[in-house]
């Protein structure tokens, strides 16, 4: 991607980040490719792709597709639709994890078996 005018406002590493990021989704970069070559670790990738997306209002696809993993601009309404689904699923999966884990504290805490470490 080619950075423009509206850009210039980004802070540095958001826009090593953004430059990094292919257009269309038949080509996406991975959280791991962008972390090596900027030099930022895959965890501040991840977050500045979320901010780009929220605060800056980038439209960065997604996808978890078999040899086709990462991000991409979105440059359709298919693209776009992929996206969504990709993340809906991705955030149903987190929920699900997370009503597991609140059961299983609910059943330790209505149990008085626990461990004393000494």
């Amino acid at each position: 991607m080619i950075l423009g005018e509206k850009e210039e406002n980004l802070p540095e590493l958001y826009k090593k980040v953004l430059v990094m990021i292919p257009k269309g989704s038949d080509k996406p970069v991975k959280v791991s490719e962008i972390s090596k070559l900027t030099g930022i670790g895959s965890v501040t990738v991840r977050e500045i792709v979320s901010k780009l997306r929220v605060t800056y209002g980038y439209k960065i696809g997604t996808s978890n597709e078999a040899g086709r993993s990462g991000y991409y601009i979105i440059e359709t309404a298919e693209e776009k639709e992929a996206t969504i689904r990709n993340l809906r699923s991705r955030a149903y999966k987190i929920l699900k994890v997370a009503k597991c884990n609140r059961e299983w504290t609910r059943s330790i805490s209505t149990r008085n078996d626990f461990v004393e470490i000494h």
